[in-house]
């Protein structure tokens, strides 16, 4: 027995715990960022072009394959933000407020937005995709599964799962009872997830 796998390119590990996968895809981000410099520091390219170096090669190494369907701790997902951080700041050649720029002024200068309200996005658009399946499919049996049968509550506080997140999500976007029905209607639901984008960020 293994303690962890890789399968088609995600690495898991026999605990749950995503750390291991989270360190590989910041370590493959930094790998990334690092060899994107000669193209970063070119004369004459202009911020936007930098920008959009990083968000099609950068980002994509953090969030790609999977990223819609983690249950990220706050530790977790803090770890993953202060890598998004330091990028945008070493392009734009800022410092950290107070001395520079908040992180809300960091994403209103970069045009982006914090990793969290990227994966929210993703999170609800995977939703809205499992939510249109045939009612035959077991994705759509899981959706409204309350647990394994005849599988007792572990002792402790519960791990955070998947759907805590996509509840809060649901929640800050006042669909939490509606949002079956309306994520039956592709392109609203499409702009309701896009409404994700403007909801504040700690």
């Amino acid at each position: 027995v293994v303690d962890h796998a890789r399968y088609l390119g995600v690495l898991f590990d026999s605990s749950g715990s995503l750390d291991r996968e989270l360190q590989r895809r910041l370590s493959s981000a930094a790998f990334a960022f690092h060899s994107l410099q000669p193209a970063l520091r070119r004369r004459g390219l202009s911020l936007a072009n930098r920008l959009q170096l990083y968000k099609l090669y950068v980002v994509p190494c953090m969030t790609y394959g999977g990223a819609e369907t983690w249950a990220l701790t706050s530790a977790q997902l803090q770890t993953l933000q202060t890598a998004h951080h330091q990028h945008l700041r070493q392009i734009l050649g800022t410092r950290r407020h107070p001395d520079g720029l908040s992180n809300a002024e960091l994403y209103t200068l970069a045009n982006t937005h914090s990793l969290g309200q990227q994966l929210s996005v993703r999170r609800l658009r995977y939703l809205g995709h499992l939510a249109r399946r045939p009612p035959s499919t077991l994705a759509q049996q899981l959706l409204s599964a309350s647990g394994l049968p005849g599988q007792p509550r572990p002792v402790g506080r519960p791990r955070k799962q998947w759907w805590d997140d996509v509840a809060a999500d649901l929640q800050s976007l006042g669909v939490s009872h509606q949002w079956f029905s309306l994520a039956q209607r592709r392109d609203a639901w499409q702009t309701l997830c896009a409404r994700l984008l403007s909801r504040p960020e700690p």
